[in-house]
């Protein structure tokens, strides 16, 4: 929706009694205009801006962990407001052990707990939880991903909480284009990494984990990169065979 400042003036206008046909003075007619606003706020009324609008000016505030304050501001306006802002506040949350528990409690309830199952888990897209160390634990995250797996398209694994049960839960999140595996501290098998792989289709960047422990049969077992594929990051060796013409 378009706005046009001079048609939005003559409504105002209009509303405090001046004529565009009277000659008055500008200093008069702000005057009698800043008096209509203010008895339009004694009132309650509301001067409402179209959603579009409003998350266009939501969208020119930085993408900065210091402004998550701010798009939590916006959502206390109004409904309107919290519209437009909500999906930029959790499109990319920071997390790490001050609001960890929090947002897991907000996203990814306890089924114990009965609660409604919250759509904001549906608005996340980034997932970075590579300043928790020991916040969570092993199952947690899994559930975490599990919950997380319809629009999650970067995720950052944890150090110590992201082990061998979170890959099943990996393998769902099929929109992932950004992978970060280099901070997990605990050892991995290729084959089961790469068969989580397999279902990553749009994956671009991968972090390969530091530590991998080789299996038995791999001079026997070809592995296949995501199709997409554009960036690799190795720490550390690894020894096996990559079939590349699949």
């Amino acid at each position: 929706m378009a706005l046009d400042a001079q048609s939005n003036w003559d409504v105002e206008m209009r509303q405090v009694g001046v004529s565009k046909k009277e000659n008055k003075s500008p200093s008069s007619a702000m005057g009698t205009l800043e008096s209509a606003f203010a008895a339009s706020s004694i009132s309650g009324r509301e001067i409402d801006l179209p959603l579009e609008v409003i998350i266009h000016i939501i969208s020119y505030i930085p993408r900065r962990e210091s402004e998550q304050k701010t798009l939590w501001a916006c959502c206390l306006v109004s409904r309107s407001w919290y519209s437009a802002a909500i999906p930029f506040l959790y499109e990319r949350p920071y997390i790490g052990g001050h609001n960890f528990q929090q947002f897991v409690a907000t996203v990814c309830p306890s089924k114990n707990a009965h609660i409604r199952r919250s759509q904001l888990a549906e608005m996340v897209k980034v997932l970075d939880m590579g300043a928790l160390v020991h916040d969570g634990s092993k199952s947690l995250t899994a559930r975490l991903l599990g919950r997380l797996k319809g629009n999650l398209e970067q995720f950052v694994s944890p150090q110590a909480s992201f082990s061998i049960n979170s890959f099943a839960a990996l393998s769902k999140c099929t929109h992932l284009k950004f992978l970060n595996l280099s901070l997990m501290s605990a050892s991995i098998s290729i084959k089961v990494l790469f068969h989580t792989l397999q279902s990553l289709k749009e994956l671009e960047t991968l972090f390969f984990p530091r530590t991998s422990s080789h299996d038995q049969d791999r001079d026997r077992v070809a592995y296949a990169w995501p199709p997409r594929l554009k960036a690799l990051h190795i720490a550390g060796g690894m020894s096996m065979w990559v079939d590349n013409a699949r």
